[in-house]
């Protein structure tokens, strides 16, 4: 809303462009992000998402969110894509409920999405706000856990995608964030990414081996391109390991 009112106000003093560098500053020192570049890149790319969303679904696609935590873009995609099959993961069981609540028409699954049908140990964040960062152990490419957080590990249900979708179904945009984990989820959903050919949304920083097994599952086996949330792209590998230094939310398409 602060972004908006002061867009209005700069418009209307006729020099737009000179002020609207001036008010983003302004809205960035109201937020605290002026000195957070992290937080900044955040919200341009989850504006981007938003559109990608907005552009890119038809009224019947199918959808997939793991990792939904408390359910942001499943507004959008449910909004966009009312006629769709959308499935949902989040592990954590506060959250879940939530989701259930929230979305009684959607398939919201309490387990974690990953190479195997199993159990595993997952870190739960408390801190409200903060939520978001709670992960399977082991994560590799995972952002450390902000400072003085409170945790408690509890285990979650783990699943292959590939054996618990419904008969018939595939995914058109899927999107993936997982805390480190997005390899084990893209592993256990080869079979369905690789008949679907979605669009894949999905958050990974920069883990040598990770990175190189991911990337060639994504590109070489799937048979898709990979591009930052800005658009800049397609990479290859060397280009990937250049941008994804200081990138970490990523589009893989056709």
């Amino acid at each position: 809303m602060v972004r908006e009112q002061l867009g209005q106000w700069v418009a209307g003093t006729g020099h737009r462009d000179s002020l609207a560098h001036v008010r983003d500053r302004v809205v960035d020192l109201l937020r605290g992000d002026l000195g957070d570049p992290t937080k900044k890149q955040n919200r341009v790319d989850d504006r981007n998402l938003k559109l990608l969303i907005s552009f890119c679904l038809r009224p019947d696609s199918n959808c997939l969110e793991v990792g939904a935590n408390r359910g942001k873009f499943l507004h959008d995609i449910e909004r966009v894509a009312p006629a769709g099959h959308h499935i949902a993961y989040e592990p954590v069981p506060n959250q879940w409920e939530r989701l259930v609540r929230l979305f009684p028409n959607l398939d919201i699954r309490q387990r974690a999405l990953a190479d195997q049908d199993g159990e595993s140990r997952f870190i739960r964040v408390l801190d409200p706000g903060a939520q978001g960062f709670s992960r399977l152990e082991g994560g590799a490419g995972a952002a450390p856990l902000p400072d003085r957080v409170h945790t408690e590990s509890m285990v979650v249900v783990t699943e292959r995608l590939d054996g618990h979708v419904p008969e018939g179904w595939l995914p058109d945009f899927v999107k993936i964030d997982v805390e480190g984990a997005e390899l084990k989820v893209i592993r256990g959903a080869v079979e369905t990414l690789r008949k679907a050919k979605p669009i894949v949304a999905f958050e990974h920083g920069w883990e040598s081996d990770t990175s190189a097994e991911l990337y060639a599952i994504l590109c070489n086996d799937i048979g898709l391109r990979l591009f930052d949330m800005e658009g800049r792209g397609p990479f290859d590998w060397s280009g990937f390991g250049e941008a994804a230094r200081t990138r970490w939310n990523w589009v893989a398409h056709e």
